[in-house]
């Protein structure tokens, strides 16, 4: 007896190393399809990343969520990439409003070192971890059974910095 198989390679994301099953599950990446000013198209990931407490809250649900409608309520981060996996910029969020700007570590206009130097006294930042989840699924015909292993770790590393400052 022959079956075909179908194999399957999930990713998700998280702030930390010990995400349990459900929250790698909600979290959400969206394909962006935008147009600049000239009209010229073009593209990002949106990765939507909620807190433990509002996933519980909303019933591991982050679908609701687009680009420009945040759910109200949302607690958690917002970023968004470039489809070779550069960083773009994000955005910290509490009961749905935006209460902090996720920049990227390193040289140029975006390091939260550099802006809490140059333009902001009395700046905290909290650096956050990159981590990327892979689990491989199986999925068995002609029942349409699913399978999936652990989840594990692929990659992990420094990303970003959210800082909050008093503007002094």
């Amino acid at each position: 007896m022959e079956i075909p198989l179908e194999m399957e390679l999930k990713r998700s994301y998280s702030r930390k190393p010990d995400a349990d099953e459900a929250e790698l599950e909600a979290q959400v990446t969206r394909l962006l399809v935008m147009k600049n000013k000239k009209g010229k198209e073009f593209y990002a990931y949106m990765h939507i990343m909620a807190e433990s407490g509002y996933l519980a809250e909303c019933g591991y649900k982050l679908h609701g969520n687009r680009y420009k409608n945040i759910q109200d309520g949302f607690t958690g981060h917002i970023y968004y990439t470039r489809p070779d996996g550069g960083y773009n910029n994000g955005w910290t969020y509490a009961n749905g409003r935006i209460t902090g700007k996720l920049a990227k570590l390193g040289n140029g206009s975006g390091d939260a070192s550099a802006l809490a130097k140059n333009q902001v006294r009395d700046m905290i930042c909290i650096t956050y971890t990159w981590v990327e989840w892979e689990q491989h699924c199986v999925v068995t015909y002609p029942s349409g059974n699913v399978s999936c292993g652990p989840w594990h770790i692929v990659s992990q590393f420094v990303l970003w910095e959210e800082c909050y400052g008093s503007g002094n």
